[in-house]
């Protein structure tokens, strides 16, 4: 080989040989070219092509044993650096690229990109176009692109367990922030920074675009055993919106049309549903820590939605209607 490539470009079709003839050879059956042809119903020079390619490109230790009229790996350790990308992987892959378009602003996406491309040759791509065209993300709300060099300091603070202190304003004030990173949180579109603040020891979300005049401190912490986002919310499905740390039990019964908005819903991972036949109502019980997206969705539900527990729920729901009963009726009146 004298440490030249014998291939400039390698095509799936190729890489699918190379890894079928690895298989053979580490069977320890000692194959030979007439059984790699069989296997793989190509010609002699094809697969000697291919042979090379194995020794001088990946470094394989092929030899050729001629009491046993085969081939085999001087070293028994030897694998491929590559792993073969069939069809359905490489439509996996691009598919995977569809479903974050919502992060197109985000760093990830460009890496995912970039990734992809160096894992599935352009040659394969052909069949699959088509069918990429015909599926779409539905595009959600635009949020203002995060700086690169922000991205990367959250990043290399995750990776180091570091402390960071960063600007943050929320409502109109302006705080200065010290906390350490635990995790990144994608939702619909938003990117989030969970993260523990000090000294105060209080968890709380933070739009990554939001921060400002980020610096990584030489200052390590200890990731706690229970760090993760979805694990302090105890696995409630309303993402990353009105999220806390204490764990309520929910009881709603629902009746009417509502029903049947909410047989695909999941409010949390524990979640029952009971049907009440005589009544035609539903009773909805489960756990969750995102007291006011719970109560959002409970008052777009109207009169066919009526919280039985917790007492808080119940109390803000009453307060509510007799808020807003007086004012419907008023622009009723007016209509």
């Amino acid at each position: 080989c004298k440490g030249k490539s014998i291939m400039k470009k390698y095509t799936r079709p190729m890489l699918y040989r190379m890894k079928t003839i690895h298989d053979m050879i580490k069977t320890g059956s000692f194959p030979n070219s007439k059984d790699f042809c069989s296997k793989l119903d190509q010609s002699r020079p094809t697969i000697m092509r291919d042979l090379d390619a194995l020794r001088c490109d990946f470094h394989a230790p092929i030899e050729y044993d001629k009491k046993h009229n085969g081939y085999y790996y001087s070293n028994d350790d030897y694998n491929l650096p590559f792993n073969y990308l069939d069809k359905m992987s490489s439509e996996v892959l691009l598919f995977s690229k569809v479903l974050m378009q919502n992060f197109k602003d985000t760093p990830f996406y460009e890496n995912l990109c970039d990734t992809i491309s160096a894992l599935i040759d352009p040659d394969c791509n052909g069949n699959s176009i088509n069918l990429l065209e015909r599926i779409e993300v539905a595009p959600t709300l635009i949020y203002q692109k995060t700086e690169k060099k922000i991205w990367n300091q959250v990043l290399n603070a995750i990776k180091k367990n570091k402390v960071i202190e960063f600007d943050y304003t929320s409502k109109g004030n302006t705080n200065h922030i010290t906390a350490e990173p635990y995790q990144i949180i994608l939702d619909n579109g938003k990117t989030f920074l969970f993260a523990n603040i000090l000294p105060e020891n209080k968890m709380q979300l933070f739009a990554i675009f939001k921060l400002e005049n980020l610096k990584i401190l030489d200052k390590t912490f200890t990731l706690p055993k229970i760090y993760k986002f979805s694990q302090l919310t105890n696995n409630a499905r309303l993402g990353t919106f009105g999220a806390e740390i204490e764990k309520k039990q929910y009881k709603i019964k629902v009746s009417g049309n509502t029903q049947e908005r909410l047989k695909t819903v999941k409010f949390a991972d524990d979640q029952n549903a009971d049907y009440d036949s005589k009544n035609n109502t539903t009773t909805y019980t489960f756990t969750s820590t995102q007291f006011e997206m719970i109560f959002n969705y409970l008052i777009s539900f109207a009169d066919e939605a009526l919280p039985l527990e917790p007492v808080e729920l119940v109390e803000q729901w009453k307060l509510y209607w007799q808020d807003k009963t007086p004012k419907i009726i008023k622009k009723i009146e007016i209509v």
